[in-house]
């Protein structure tokens, strides 16, 4: 089965819609589809696995999109795993080399604006995306043990994507704040429902979370539940917000009534690297004080 690749459909559809903004600078469809055109023509001149390690950035969403274009294999590492962590997953997945802006000692690395930055400007043909395409390997987190590779497919990531916009919603002219690494399936799944849903994706590059909700005005956060009573103890303006997704522990009750009282939509969810992200989720607001997560 093939679908429309989205982001070149954002682009055809709505050229200057917003596609991804940050503290400091704002892309449209059309911007953006021209970097990852330019990207995925410089990945298909290269290996089919491709690893990476670096923060997010506009840059490593638009590797995201490129590698998903040209067919690549993408394999997102930590920033928070030691050099030696590092050279481990590349020895196991039979990997040669890194894209990264820093050194890693014992392997080869590459600047990643040698892919995102191609300079001769030519593009890939932007073919419809096969959903059996193995497209992701991202680690799990290692709580109960040594981290483990999960491959995903590309329509792994699309019927994730689906599956949280109808049940949630999101639209074209939301935003979605992008504060969670791309080694993660929390950070990559919200790349795929902005893209799907041509949404917008705020993306946070130098200010706290406090100062990037003040700036970008998501309409969606994603959120574990220190980082919401820290937005609430602060007093922080979140009336712009549709959807507080919480997981990633437990959530205590009275945090679920603080959100009620302030009118933040809390969401109660439930995912894992797996299950390619959100398994489970509560209507908007639907707690209020009365439940708890595992």
């Amino acid at each position: 089965m093939t679908i429309h690749d989205p982001d070149r459909q954002w682009a055809e559809a709505t050229p200057d819609a917003l596609a991804l903004v940050t503290d400091d600078a704002k892309w449209a469809w059309a911007d953006l589809d021209a970097r990852v055109g330019r990207c995925a023509a410089a990945l298909a001149q290269g290996p089919e696995r491709v690893a990476v390690r670096a923060p997010t950035s506009p840059d490593l969403v638009v590797l995201v999109l490129a590698a998903r274009r040209a067919g690549r294999l993408l394999v997102p590492l930590s920033t928070r795993w030691t050099d030696a962590d590092v050279v481990a997953a590349l020895n196991r997945l039979n990997l040669d080399s890194l894209l990264s802006d820093h050194a890693v000692d014992g392997a080869t690395t590459v600047p990643l604006a040698s892919v995102t930055d191609d300079a001769d400007g030519s593009q890939a043909a932007p073919a419809d995306l096969e959903l059996e395409t193995w497209f992701t390997v991202v680690h799990t987190s290692g709580s109960t043990g040594v981290p483990k590779a999960v491959v995903h497919s590309v329509g792994n990531h699309v019927w994730s994507a689906r599956g949280v916009i109808e049940g949630l919603g999101l639209d074209a002219g939301d935003r979605w704040l992008l504060d969670l690494q791309l080694y993660h399936v929390g950070g990559l799944g919200i790349v795929m429902r902005c893209v799907t849903a041509g949404a917008t994706i705020a993306l946070p590059t130098e200010s706290s979370l406090p100062e990037a909700v003040a700036a970008l005005r998501p309409t969606h956060v994603s959120l574990v539940s220190t980082q919401l009573r820290r937005l609430l103890d602060q007093g922080t303006d979140l009336s712009m917000l549709k959807v507080a997704l919480l997981g990633g522990s437990g959530i205590p009750p009275d945090l679920l009534a603080s959100a009620s009282r302030a009118n933040v939509p809390a969401v109660v969810s439930y995912g894992l690297t797996e299950m390619t992200s959100t398994v489970t989720a509560t209507p908007a607001g639907a707690f209020t004080g009365g439940g708890t997560t595992s």
